[in-house]
């Protein structure tokens, strides 16, 4: 097993080990369920997201070990480039690798949960009384593209949509392993 830990979150090192063998177990509310399982927890008074990628096939164990990184290390990766260039995303707290005979055979990513919707029912609505919300959603992605992301799978459930006092409508990215930078 490999882990990376945010330095910021070394204090849930004991609990970010126990995840592979507590995962299935642990109380929390499940958040998304499909190919890949997304658990919400509580640990030390902060609230945690937890994405368990679905195991990849024995020629995706290859190529995930070989040949790129695995989309929990790209998903924690990903993120801290995207704060540092600015561009909000949930806080990264660890990535978790397992292996079995020298390939991987699950990984998981942890980041701080981020209370708020979607622009899925942003882009919904009807464009009347959302003027507001899709000047800045634009500007957003205007931002992206100025910062060097090509995110590749820019869907309206990829994006998070926060009101700010001092900034209006701000936007923050999810499921970032399928990105590219300049």
């Amino acid at each position: 097993m490999r882990i990376i830990i945010n330095p910021k979150y070394d204090y849930l090192n004991s609990y970010l080990h126990s995840i592979p063998s507590e995962f299935d177990k642990q109380k929390g509310g499940i958040l998304y369920e499909a190919r890949n399982l997304l658990r919400k927890v509580r640990i030390d008074n902060i609230e945690l997201v937890i994405k368990s990628f679905r195991k990849p096939r024995l020629l995706n164990r290859f190529v995930y070990t070989f040949l790129r990184k695995p989309k929990a290390l790209r998903s924690y990766q990903y993120s801290q480039i995207l704060l540092d260039r600015e561009i909000l995303a949930p806080d990264p707290v660890a990535c978790i690798l397992e292996y079995r005979n020298k390939l991987i055979t699950r990984s998981y990513y942890v980041n701080r949960y981020e209370r708020s919707q979607t622009v899925r029912k942003l882009m919904e609505d009807s464009i009347k009384g959302n003027e507001g919300k899709l000047h800045a959603f634009s500007e957003f992605l205007v931002r992206l593209h100025q910062k060097g992301v090509l995110h590749l799978d820019l869907s309206p459930g990829n994006i998070l949509m926060h009101t700010s006092d001092t900034h209006g409508y701000e936007f923050s990215l999810i499921d970032v392993n399928r990105m590219k930078f300049q």
